[in-house]
Formats: structure tokens, sequence, C-alpha cells
């Protein structure tokens, strides 16, 4: 990986999957897993990294920014190849922001409860509540962090998101509402999008794994070609 980056590659035959975990969680958390298990099962390579401030990488979470972030996934694909990247919570935004900036690099997208709408909360003062399992936990979040943000319209990304595009969402989700991901979806201007609104589903969609891992599944070998 990335100098100061920490991550993990399981090796495959297939159109390799990038993983890109949310805020304030890591590589392997329980969705990570279980998406490294499948994509193994199936033959894909899967490199999965902890962005800085996060995990087993460098920095300080507080001082990160979305760039930075994005910086850090381009790091990891431009080692892994054209890739299905697959984004939860934050690293949903940072998967869609990749997928737009360097869509060279990203054969799918998969979106699981992606933190759109999220940077008014990080310009704004005060800290930032996290959706990571365990105790409920806020970030301050540093000067440097709010003005990098500015720079993301979220307007820009339906034109900008060329390859193909599944979406899933709890419908119940009370961290980052359903909304977005709708608007977002609707907004795309191809026709290779899907949108999955789990009906009582939370932000985690720990609950709704297993249907959660049946669509990526049928996503992938329907829309990217792997």
């Amino acid at each position: 990986m990335e100098s100061g980056v920490a991550g993990d590659f399981s090796p495959g035959t297939g159109l390799p999957w990038v993983f890109l975990h949310g805020l304030a969680s890591s590589r392997t958390g329980t969705k990570a897993e279980r998406v490294r298990e499948l994509g193994e099962r199936l033959g894909h390579p899967v490199y999965r990294f902890d962005f800085r401030g996060h995990g087993e990488s460098i920095g300080s979470l507080e001082d990160a920014t979305l760039s930075q972030f994005c910086d850090d996934a381009v790091a990891v694909l431009e080692k892994s190849g054209p890739a299905v990247v697959i984004g939860s919570s934050l690293g949903g935004l940072i998967a869609a922001w990749t997928g737009a900036r360097r869509p060279d690099l990203v054969r799918g997208l998969v979106l699981i409860a992606p933190a759109l709408g999220i940077v008014p909360r990080l310009t704004s003062p005060g800290p930032i509540a996290t959706a990571a399992p365990g105790p409920a936990c806020s970030i301050d979040i540093g000067p440097q962090a709010i003005a990098d943000a500015l720079q993301f319209d979220e307007r820009q990304l339906p034109e900008s998101l060329t390859m193909p595009v599944m979406i899933a969402h709890g419908a119940l989700d009370p961290t980052i509402p359903v909304a977005g991901s709708e608007s977002l979806h609707a907004a795309i201007l191809h026709a290779e999008k899907e949108l999955w609104v789990a009906p009582d589903g939370d932000h985690s969609l720990h609950a709704h794994l297993d249907e959660l891992l049946d669509r990526i599944t049928r996503f992938v070998s329907s829309h990217c070609g792997g």
C-alpha cells in the first residue's frame, strides 16, 4: 500500500474489488470482512486499507481531509488497476468522488449508505458524531479538514458518475438520511444504476448483510464484467 497507509490484499484472478470503510471504522470492520470473504469466494482480488487517521495508518483523524481520503483511494487503485469500488458510509462518499475524479480506475461503484450531505456537518463548528460500532463518540474536525470540505459540491456527482452504480441504504437510517441516496440515484444520467432500500434497515445494514452481498454479486456480474 501507499507509504503510511496500512492495508491487506487477497489474491484472485477476476476483476479487483477495493473496499473503503466508514468514518472512525477500519478495514477489519464487519462489512469489510464479509466483502473480503465474498470476493475471495468468487475469485476476485480484494484490496482493503485504513484511511489515514484510522486503524493502523498514519495521521490524525481530526486533521485528515476528504481530499486526502480520495488520494488514499486513488493510490490503492493505481496498484490494483481498474476495480469495483465498494464503499460504506464515509467510504461510500469517497468512492463516489473517486469515481467522479478518476473514472479510468473505477469499473463500478457500490455505495452502501453513502454519507451524502455530510459536508455541511464537516464545515459547521463543533464535533461531528460517528456511526462506528461501539460506544457513541464524536470527533472535533480541524480547520484544515473544514476548509477542504468546502471544495466538495455534491451537485457535481451525478453527471460525473459514468460507470455502473449500485446504491444500498436503510430506510430507517438515523445517521445519513436515505433521501440523499434516492436523489443521487434519480439524478445519475445513465441507466446502469440500481437502488435498493432496505425497508427496516439502519445505517449499518448488518441485519441485511446476506441480501446486500447477494445484490453486490449480481450487480458486479451483470454490470461490471466480472
